[in-house]
């Protein structure tokens, strides 16, 4: 996502998507007495993918050709957000399993939070204030069993995350070399026998951390950039310095002190 400040008649006050695929977006929020905030959306990818800053050119490239005033206006944000899908690609909203009483659940939004988000309100609070609950609850019941259709692409996902576990260690953009990291950049490098996530920062000064995720063991990439250690089997991420940023994972990642380069 990328946000600039343009002129208010320059803006547009709804939402909008483009037509190939849905893989554009575009609205706008307040910002000052002459400006709205543009915010454009785009570019999907999953995390650990890679090539995150050509992805922010090809959406800056997109905007700056289609919205007037935001070749020339300052880019005050950038960032990326991940967008969680069940695989019937509606929303797990209620108890969070068979053996809960007091725990809900409210997730699988699949890049629409803000309608979701009231639809979860009103059916949570109808859980929890025990009054009669929507006709459509079950829709949403997190325990609901996957339909044989929806089999092929659990195991589609369970594959994929078995092709990094594995083929990460085999195959991993690794570099021989902490010398070989330019500043502000990040890669996975071999130290005393060990995979680390050594970053350099724009000073020339390296930090390593473990390269495993402590959620389930796969090893990061290195997000160019907003400079995050990112998992591809589940979606976490880490800061440089191995401190959580989104879950799944609870723990950080272990340092490994200043590798020498």
């Amino acid at each position: 996502m990328i946000a600039a400040p343009v002129p208010s008649g320059a803006a547009p006050t709804g939402m909008y998507l483009s037509p190939d695929d849905r893989v554009r977006s575009v609205r706008s929020a307040p910002y000052d007495d002459r400006r709205r905030l543009l915010i454009v959306t785009g570019e999907v990818f999953e995390p650990g993918a890679g090539d995150v800053r050509e992805r922010f050119a090809r959406l800056d490239g997109w905007a700056r050709e289609r919205m007037p005033g935001f070749a020339e206006a300052e880019r005050v944000h950038r960032w990326s957000a991940q967008d969680n899908d069940s695989s019937d690609r509606l929303p797990y909203v209620g108890h969070a399993h068979p053996g809960t009483q007091h725990v809900y659940v409210a997730t699988g939004f699949g890049g629409w939070g803000m309608s979701n988000g009231v639809m979860s309100g009103r059916l949570l609070a109808a859980h929890i204030a025990g009054g009669p609950r929507p006709a459509w609850t079950d829709l949403y019941d997190p325990r609901r069993l996957p339909q044989v259709r929806e089999t092929a692409e659990l195991a589609r996902f369970q594959s994929a995350v078995a092709r990094h576990f594995v083929g990460d260690r085999l195959h991993t953009g690794h570099v021989d070399s902490v010398d070989e990291i330019p500043p502000g950049s990040g890669a996975v490098v071999r130290l005393e026998g060990k995979r680390c996530a050594v970053y350099r920062d724009e000073s020339g000064e390296t930090s390593a951390v473990s390269a495993r995720c402590t959620h389930l063991g796969c090893l990061v990439h290195f997000n160019d950039a907003e400079k995050v250690w990112e998992c591809p089997c589940h979606g976490s991420r880490f800061g440089t310095d191995g401190t959580v940023l989104h879950g799944p994972a609870t723990r950080p990642l272990e340092p490994r002190g200043r590798p020498a380069g």
